[in-house]
């Protein structure tokens, strides 16, 4: 998994590649697949996540990343602090925020609200990152924006 997440990583870092990425199930489907995998590094999950948020800047690719096997993947990277206890602090709160961004970035497409805020495991996770002390005052508030965006699709 390790050198596949690396390689689409790299991929999805130009941005003519992205659109033709996220167009491909089985490819999007992988990057669930590494980020939910027990033998993948933690290198791998931060490379997919990274790759993930490359693809997610592109809005035409919101709603072919806002499903949900791949919210799921996300959320249950973002929760999972098992896999990550042998990390430093910094590189889990770095991870925790990539996946933050992604989210940030797929909400900024109305489609993507109603998948989303089918994932209540998402929502709890946006919720309890929020109140976090240590969240950023201006990341809070997007948070709660976007808390508020998909807890009006229930």
């Amino acid at each position: 998994p390790d050198i596949l997440a690396r390689v689409l990583l790299e991929q999805a870092s130009h941005p003519e590649n992205r659109k033709a990425m996220a167009q491909r199930q089985e490819l999007t489907d992988s990057l669930a697949r590494i980020l939910v995998s027990a033998e993948a590094s933690f290198v791998a999950k931060e490379s997919v996540c990274l790759a993930l948020v490359d693809l997610s800047k592109e809005e035409a690719n919101h709603a072919t990343i806002a499903v949900p096997h791949i919210l799921d993947a996300m959320i249950k990277t973002f929760s999972d602090r098992s896999a990550m206890m042998n990390q430093i602090e910094s590189r889990r709160t770095r991870l925790r925020e990539t996946i933050i961004q992604i989210i940030l970035n797929l909400s900024r497409t109305p489609s993507t609200w109603k998948p989303m805020a089918n994932q209540t495991l998402l929502l709890q996770s946006l919720l309890q990152y929020a109140s976090s002390t240590s969240t950023h005052h201006n990341l809070k508030k997007q948070i709660k924006a976007v808390i508020l965006q998909l807890a009006a699709e229930l």
